[in-house]
């Protein structure tokens, strides 16, 4: 081979190596795929708010989201699962109120730890339950349903998703705050409950917006008022529960977590993505439209907010007379 062409080609490697060597990062940044896992079936409320996410969220990261239902047990399978995966930001979970703030309270032996096996990213956004009745109930608002409840202790009926659920937890809480009480009828799912309420087999339960709105703009169901700090801008005509001189505040709330031992640089990096789609236009129309309110919080602002509802729901079991559950999972 001519020496002057041979010296070429070596010349032309060494530059195509320090090509590769400087975008190789970006390539392979971007040959990544997250795994946003949502524990609990497709179809369901937390699925659809992380679908809508996942076109911002691509865009931002420059990756692929796969969105996996990785559902049962109530959330703890798949909440489980990342909290064994690896820290490499390529898995996150979607939490919720009830498996990082109302669970934790309630169970002695969860298959994770809140606290140790995760590095909080962002806020999504926060919903009030809604005191939701059945149509037939009469009770028109919330001081009708107390005298309501008082004419016959006990008669009055409230689903919810279990012992340790915000729905059960935020009926106690109604019923600590207004000297009532009422029987306990547990579901395994929010459907079957809301039918059962239609139906007229149960009187009420505390549940979000976004689930109960077919039944609702049905005329089946009936809100009695919103469990949050201020009026849901959706629902302009929905009092809140204290503006009817009752202070009871229960709200579903949706994060992103990711396992413990996550870079910084790389917390950082997924928070700027989730806060921009969590801002996007799209998002926030939504959002709205399911009766919640969008944050995208910093990891320290997650951190303390779920901090404060493990404490919170600690202390209305404690009020209740509620014992936690050692059930070993």
């Amino acid at each position: 081979m001519n020496i002057s062409i041979s010296i070429s080609i070596k010349k032309a490697g060494a530059l195509l190596a320090l090509a590769l060597a400087a975008h190789g990062g970006a390539w392979a940044q971007a040959d990544r795929m997250l795994k946003f896992v949502v524990p609990f079936p497709a179809g369901g409320g937390g699925d659809r708010i992380a679908r809508t996410m996942q076109p911002a969220l691509e865009a931002e990261l420059q990756q692929t989201v796969i969105i996996e239902n990785k559902s049962g047990a109530g959330g703890f399978i798949g909440t489980a699962h990342v909290a064994r995966a690896a820290p490499d930001s390529n898995t996150v979970v979607f939490g919720i109120g009830s498996t990082f703030g109302t669970a934790p309270a309630y169970f002695e032996h969860l298959p994770y730890d809140v606290r140790a096996d995760f590095t909080p990213i962002t806020l999504i956004g926060t919903q009030p339950l809604m005191l939701t009745v059945r149509a037939d109930l009469p009770a028109r608002n919330l001081q009708e349903l107390i005298k309501l409840a008082k004419s016959k202790p006990g008669g009055l009926t409230f689903a919810s998703l279990g012992d340790g659920s915000a729905h059960r937890l935020a009926a106690e809480l109604l019923q600590l705050e207004t000297q009532t009480k009422m029987l306990h009828v547990p579901y395994k799912g929010t459907g079957p409950a809301l039918i059962d309420i239609a139906g007229g087999t149960v009187d009420m339960m505390f549940v979000d917006y976004s689930s109960s709105a077919p039944l609702v703009q049905a005329k089946k169901l009936r809100i009695l008022g919103a469990a949050g700090p201020q009026r849901v801008p959706t629902l302009p005509d929905v009092p809140t529960l204290s503006e009817q001189g009752v202070p009871v505040d229960a709200l579903a709330w949706f994060a992103v977590y990711a396992p413990k031992g996550l870079p910084a640089a790389e917390m950082a990096r997924l928070n700027r993505a989730f806060v921009k789609a969590i801002r996007s236009e799209e998002f926030q129309k939504r959002f709205a439209e399911l009766g919640g309110t969008p944050d995208g919080s910093s990891p320290e602002q997650l951190k303390t907010f779920a901090e404060s509802q493990v404490v919170k729901w600690a202390q209305v079991m404690q009020r209740a007379g509620i014992a936690r559950d050692k059930t070993n999972f």
